[in-house]
């Protein structure tokens, strides 16, 4: 709903103290960032291009973006780690590096709320560890960022609340701490996990272990 692909029947959803169902597309754009999971552009962009899509709201179809909007990509692209992109076509790139642009394609805006599918899927561990410390970064400068993953480990380290889903009533939803322990993620995913401050870290960061059983 909140990407407006499906409708909603029922209750109000409120974004930035708006009522999200009386604003038009382009204003929902402008509030809103999205992360696809993966993307493959049916044309080399550059990245800087590929980023200044994510403008399209504000600039309109047939205008051409102004300084500012330029400026807006590179710094989105600094935001992201990958302003050492800038000069490559979108083919040229890796599936760690095309993520990061995705990122600032979504995030050029300023949006309020960032959505992301999955952004550490297919990734190798050093760019999962890049997009969970920009995901922290991002929220920790006032972005609302949802996430899904299948990763407890990723989501225990940086969210402040979780919804996991097939738990005893279909899902359970609350502070990340409470709902990703080890009686509820043993049954959907058969492993059992331990959080490593109970191993004398004493951070709320520490990475969960896991251990089959």
């Amino acid at each position: 709903m909140l990407l407006s692909l499906l409708p909603s029947f029922s209750g109000q959803i409120s974004l930035n103290g708006k009522n999200f169902g009386e604003l038009s597309l382009k204003e929902r754009a402008k509030l809103i960032g999205y992360v696809p999971q993966n993307e493959k552009p049916s044309f080399a962009f550059s990245v800087l291009d590929m980023i200044m899509l994510g403008k399209n709201a504000s600039i309109g179809l047939f205008k051409s973006p102004s300084k500012k909007d330029i400026d807006d990509a590179r710094h989105a692209a600094i935001l992201a780690g990958c302003e050492h992109l800038l000069s490559q076509n979108v083919d040229e790139l890796s599936g760690g590096q095309m993520q990061l642009v995705l990122i600032a394609r979504a995030i050029v805006s300023r949006p309020k709320l960032l959505i992301m599918d999955e952004p550490t899927s297919f990734l190798d561990t050093t760019h999962q560890d890049a997009i969970l410390s920009l995901i922290s970064r991002l929220n920790h400068q006032g972005m609302a960022v949802i996430f899904s993953s299948h990763y407890p480990d990723h989501t225990y380290m940086i969210s402040h609340l979780s919804l996991l889903l097939n738990g005893e009533k279909g899902y359970i939803c609350g502070a990340t701490k409470d709902v990703l322990n080890e009686a509820n993620l043993k049954k959907p995913f058969w492993h059992r996990f331990y959080n490593g401050a109970n191993r004398g870290q004493n951070s709320h960061n520490a990475p969960l272990e896991r251990i089959k059983v």
